[in-house]
């Protein structure tokens, strides 16, 4: 049996393929339109081979458009996660207001976990198919993967 490569470099036993969610023809389109756009943000690439092929389905957003969603809980899984000690929200605004701040902004992010790059040997790890067949992997990190990073 083919195995798959973990972040870490070891081989874990290969996973069945799970079951890709039936699209009517209008959700159909949405997939196209938002693969066009991820692929012109360089978000995406084409996938030739790959151990791993998540399924995609679209969830109604509050403001009636689509997201895509490529379900990763099965890549998740196996990924060995890195434990990071986050700061207490105290000690932060502590350090924030002994510094005396003139302005203190908030920035709402768009598709922030897309600002974190994947190392390209674990880009497979991603991969997904869309309904015309096409097949597609991440070049930077997609919501919903464990510790939403593969970079060491």
């Amino acid at each position: 049996m083919q195995g798959t490569p973990s972040r870490t470099g070891t081989v874990q036993p290969a996973k069945e393929l799970q079951k890709q969610f039936c699209l009517n023809e209008s959700d159909k389109e949405e997939v196209h339109r938002q693969i066009t756009e991820m692929e012109k943000i360089e978000v995406i690439e084409p996938s030739s081979l790959a151990h791993y092929n998540s399924p995609i389905f679209l969830v109604n957003k509050k403001d009636g458009s689509k997201r895509l969603v490529i379900d990763l809980r099965g890549v998740s899984s196996f990924i060995i996660p890195k434990l990071v000690q986050l700061p207490q929200i105290e000690e932060m605004l502590d350090t924030i207001t002994a510094e005396k701040p003139k302005f203190i902004t908030i920035s709402d992010v768009s598709s922030a976990s897309w600002q974190v790059g994947i190392e390209e040997k674990s880009r497979d790890l991603t991969s997904f198919t869309v309904p015309d067949g096409r097949r597609w992997q991440f070049t930077h990190a997609p919501f919903g993967l464990n510790n939403s990073r593969l970079r060491s």
